[in-house]
């Protein structure tokens, strides 16, 4: 999730903005698919992932059993329900938003505003945040859950 949040830095420096969107939504489904690994799998669920390539449930699902769980998952509804996810959707598969983004009547390319390119970089920092949070937990490393908290702190200054 690293490099993701990596290279959707890289892809909105050099504008490519489409291909932003589409791994962004990767980096959100991954984080989904492992805190319900983590906190709703079991063992059976967990090698069934590892050595089968069977299809997974759908994120709203899964999104339903976090936060079954734990209430603070409920936040994650907004990314597989409703506009962000038809948003989402649209840019990974090409469908009505690559081309309402792009075509102003007249000429044909991408626009978005500023707001939206740094409201999409937060994003994924984000993501790339709770996706260390997730590894420093299970990893039971103290010293790196307080560093991310940290980081979090720093993040929430900046918005």
């Amino acid at each position: 999730m690293l490099q993701h949040g990596s290279s959707i830095s890289l892809l909105l420096e050099h504008k490519k903005f489409g291909s932003a969107l589409g791994l962004y939504r990767s980096c959100v489904e991954a984080y989904i698919r492992g805190a319900w690994l983590l906190n709703c799998a079991s063992e059976n669920d967990v090698l069934e992932k590892i050595n089968t390539q069977k299809k997974w449930l759908s994120l709203s699902v899964l999104v339903g059993q976090l936060s079954e769980k734990e209430e603070e998952f409920q936040f994650l509804n907004q990314y597989v329900k409703g506009q962000v996810k038809n948003i989402l959707d649209s840019f990974t598969h090409g469908m009505s938003r690559q081309i309402l983004n792009r075509f102003d009547g007249d000429k044909i390319k991408f626009r978005i505003t500023k707001e939206d390119i740094d409201f999409l970089e937060r994003e994924a920092c984000f993501f790339c945040l709770l996706a260390h949070a997730m590894i420093a937990e299970v990893a039971e490393n103290t010293d790196v859950e307080n560093k991310v908290l940290e980081l979090f702190e720093r993040m929430q200054k900046c918005v």
